[in-house]
């Protein structure tokens, strides 16, 4: 009831905005055209507005094959997202032009609002299509833990696929081959896995294609907080059945006696008022001599596990905003809220906090904030 409360005030705002920025449009192409030509660009103004409502319909009431008009929805957004921005800018640099060279009037005519409409909308193309391409293209960032040891493990490490999200595919496949050229130890996923509801996914697809990784310990995964909030650990261990994930649920898993990997269940779950199970309560019975790894899709408790002598954590969840100017607004609530980072790689004496942008991305099939991370970490081990 809440998501469904949400995306009608959500609407609601929506169709305001666009009622207020039509009229401003609207001047603009009644100074420039007439007949035709005037009710031609009415249209399209009319039928980009309208397509993001399709994303907002496919979100309530999800079918697999119209998922298509979701992902339209999303692409329509993500371009009305920064031709605003760039009119914005645009409008700014037109005032400072006009009273620098004393010719107000030579920008105000209704030829140079075209001009500005125009290469609003290409800027926004631009940056929508280079967006796509930084979630097309992968970044593998790697990084050392641990100073004592005989030898290395290599830890490969992705968060935030977003598979089924209601925006696009993944491609599986691709992203498998990219995992086995790394040649990993040990795979994991730390959450967010899925975008929503495990019955409504493609098992079959995903099942096929992650079996196919190559890992001298195994694939584990957690539960993030979209799979916990569509789904149980059950339902969700139904949908890795058969694959080579195994999921971990306040669970540890001793890696060949070389390295102790504890998965936590998401901040989501008890996070917010401190009723999770406290990571010294997970180890008890555990060797504790042993590095430990800690899963986290949430970053904001990472000093617990440092308190509690973990090497490393690895968490996801902020896609670092994703989409421009997202990164700033993420990293100012979680560094004033949480005095959490919320990106990047954190060290603070033996442990290491680690937050990856994700490899997927929720909605918008693009990343302007950085492009899609795979984090490919050298642990020291016993």
């Amino acid at each position: 009831m809440t998501d469904v409360l949400l995306f009608a005030l959500g609407t609601v705002a929506y169709l305001l905005f666009m009622l207020l920025f039509d009229r401003w449009i609207w001047r603009i192409v009644s100074q420039n055209f007439s007949g035709i030509k005037k009710n031609f660009f009415g249209l399209i103004c009319f039928i980009l507005e309208i397509i993001p409502m399709g994303s907002i319909y496919q979100f309530l009431f999800p079918v697999r094959s119209l998922r298509w008009l979701s992902a339209a929805g999303f692409w329509v957004m993500g371009f009305l997202i920064y031709f605003l921005i760039s009119l914005v800018v645009l409008r700014l640099l037109q005032k400072i032009l006009g009273a620098v060279l004393h010719q107000k009037e030579r920008f105000l005519t209704p030829r140079f609002q075209i001009y500005k409409l125009a290469v609003g909308a290409i800027f926004s193309i631009g940056i929508c299509c280079w967006g796509f391409w930084a979630l097309q293209n992968p970044t593998v960032t790697s990084f050392n833990v641990g100073h004592e040891g005989k030898e290395k493990m290599r830890v490969v490490a992705l968060s935030d696929l977003h598979y089924g999200t209601v925006g696009g595919t993944l491609d599986l496949k691709k992203m498998v081959e990219r995992i086995n050229d790394l040649n990993p130890d040990l795979v994991l996923f730390a959450g967010d896995v899925l975008d929503d509801r495990a019955d409504q996914a493609d098992k079959e697809t995903f099942t096929k294609a992650v079996s196919s990784i190559k890992s001298s310990y195994g694939v584990y995964a957690i539960m993030g907080n979209h799979e916990y909030k569509y789904n149980t650990p059950e339902q969700m261990r139904a949908f890795y059945q058969g694959s080579s994930v195994e999921l971990l649920c306040n669970q540890t898993k001793n890696i060949d006696g070389k390295l102790l990997l504890l998965g936590r269940d998401d901040y989501a779950v008890g996070g917010k008022n401190h009723s999770r199970m406290p990571i010294s309560q997970l180890l008890k019975g555990q060797n504790t001599d042993l590095p430990l790894l800690v899963l986290d899709h949430q970053p904001q408790d990472y000093r617990e596990s440092e308190k509690d002598g973990a090497l490393l954590q690895i968490s996801g969840h902020t896609h670092n905003g994703q989409i421009w100017p997202g990164d700033l607004i993420v990293h100012s609530i979680f560094k004033l809220h949480y005095q959490t980072p919320s990106n990047g790689i954190y060290r603070e004496n033996n442990f290491t906090l680690a937050v990856t942008r994700g490899y997927g991305a929720w909605g918008f099939q693009m990343r302007t904030t950085g492009n899609a991370e795979i984090f490919c970490v050298n642990v020291t081990v016993p």
